[in-house]
């Protein structure tokens, strides 16, 4: 008797786990057709949980926690070994702030509008925000170059309206040593966009001092002032990008 309940409840778990792993290919799959019906071809989604990139004992020092969703567009030259590493330095860098980075979504697929090398001067940004089949926010897009030479470049709050705000553009050129050796060592340029987000705000300060909006490039860090973490969290809730935990 012992063993056929044994029997069942194993069978009863295998299904149970079959089903559970269904509707999660399911879901993804339903998503994924969302991406691709908006005019992103080949659209393959994976969820990343950055809760193991952080210890135990970092939990008692985070206040907000936010949810990112990246965008990397094939042959921008990014890969997304390369993007989960640049995401997790700009984890490093809002744990000052006691800002966690908890749900990733990743997205790779070709581009919607069949550039890889965008012009923000003929609103190819547009095009990008209009096609995004989700309302979620931030949106990171990983491209190949800017048209005008823009490394990076954020379309905050105040600058756009929705669903144009709250993306922003980082390009492959961030990883070329030529842009390492213009700024600081260890700087995020991934960081620096999202503060852009965060704070609603488009313009960079005049502080000379280290800080992670400074107009000064030779100041420009991974810095994150009190005020600034004071800006972001009030902001980025209003904005509903953060969460309080």
């Amino acid at each position: 008797m012992k063993r056929l309940s044994k029997i069942f409840f194993i069978t009863t778990y295998l299904f149970s786990c079959f089903f559970t792993i269904n509707a999660q290919e399911k879901n993804t799959s339903n998503e994924e057709k969302k991406w691709i019906d908006a005019g992103y071809k080949n659209a393959q989604i994976s969820n990343l949980n950055f809760n193991k990139f952080y210890t135990d004992t970092d939990s008692d020092n985070f206040t907000h926690d936010m949810d990112l969703i990246l965008v990397n567009l094939r042959g921008s030259g990014w890969d997304k070994e390369l993007i989960i590493k640049t995401i997790q330095k700009t984890a490093e860098v809002y744990e000052q702030c006691g800002i966690k980075i908890k749900n990733v979504k990743y997205i790779e697929a070709y581009s919607p509008i069949e550039k890889l090398d965008i012009s923000y001067n003929d609103y190819d940004h547009y095009k990008f925000g209009y096609k995004l089949p989700v309302a979620n926010r931030p949106v990171l897009f990983f491209i190949r170059s800017n048209v005008e030479g823009k490394t990076a470049t954020t379309f905050p709050s105040d600058k756009e309206t929705p669903p144009i705000s709250n993306i922003a553009f980082i390009t492959f050129e961030v990883n070329k040593n030529e842009y390492k050796l213009e700024r600081p060592e260890g700087y995020s340029p991934t960081a620096h966009e999202l503060a852009h987000i965060l704070c609603g705000c488009s313009e960079h300060n005049k502080i000379k001092k280290s800080n992670i909006l400074t107009n000064y490039y030779d100041l420009r860090d991974n810095t994150i002032t009190k005020e600034q973490c004071v800006t972001f969290k009030s902001k980025g809730m209003e904005l509903g990008i953060l969460r309080k935990l």
